[in-house]
C-alpha cells in the first residue's frame, strides 16, 4: 500500500469509526498491521470483544485488477471460515463481507497476540518449544491436506 494512500486511509478510520459486517456492529480502534493487499485494525463489538479486522481497499487497484483481487477475498475467506474448526493453531474467521458500493471488504478475525516472528525474535528457542512448534505447524499443514488446500504433508 502506497505512503500517501495509507494516510489518507488511516485519517478515514479514526478511533470513532465504526463498520457494520452482516449487521453486527464493530467500533475500530487502532492499526496494528499492514500487509500487501489490507490493512488490519483492532476492533471490538458492542459486547466489547475484541477482534482484529483486517480491511481490504480495492479501489486503489488499477480497473483490470479489481475483480481478481475481490475473487481472491472472497476465496480467503471461504477457506479461512473452513479452517476455522479444523485446528486450534489457526486464526479464527468470525466473519467476512464484501460491500460491492464501497468497493471494500471486511474480515473480522480473532485477535492474536502480535505475530510470530515479533514472538521469536532474538530468542532462542529451547527444544521444547521448538517440538511443539513443530507440531502446531504439522497440525496446520494436515488440516490444509484434509481440506485439500495444499499438497500432501
Amino acid at each position: 500500500m502506497g505512503t500517501a494512500l495509507s494516510t489518507s486511509i488511516s485519517d478515514l478510520l479514526s478511533p470513532k469509526t465504526s463498520i457494520v459486517v452482516h449487521g453486527q456492529t464493530y467500533r475500530i480502534f487502532n492499526i496494528i498491521g499492514k500487509g500487501g493487499e489490507a490493512t488490519v485494525y483492532r476492533c471490538a463489538d458492542t459486547k466489547g470483544n475484541q477482534y482484529a479486522v483486517k480491511i481490504f481497499y480495492f479501489s486503489r487497484y488499477p480497473p483490470f485488477q479489481i475483480r481478481p483481487r475481490i475473487d481472491g477475498f472472497m476465496k480467503e475467506g471461504r477457506i479461512l471460515s473452513y479452517l476455522s474448526g479444523r485446528s486450534p493453531h489457526f486464526i479464527r474467521m468470525v466473519d467476512y463481507e464484501y460491500r460491492p458500493n464501497e468497493n471494500i471488504g471486511y474480515m473480522i478475525m480473532e485477535l492474536g497476540d502480535g505475530n510470530l516472528r515479533q514472538h521469536l525474535q532474538g530468542v532462542p528457542l529451547n527444544p521444547n518449544v521448538r517440538r511443539m512448534y513443530w507440531q502446531q505447524i504439522v497440525s496446520i499443514l494436515t488440516a490444509l491436506q484434509d481440506a485439500k488446500i495444499g499438497k500432501s504433508v
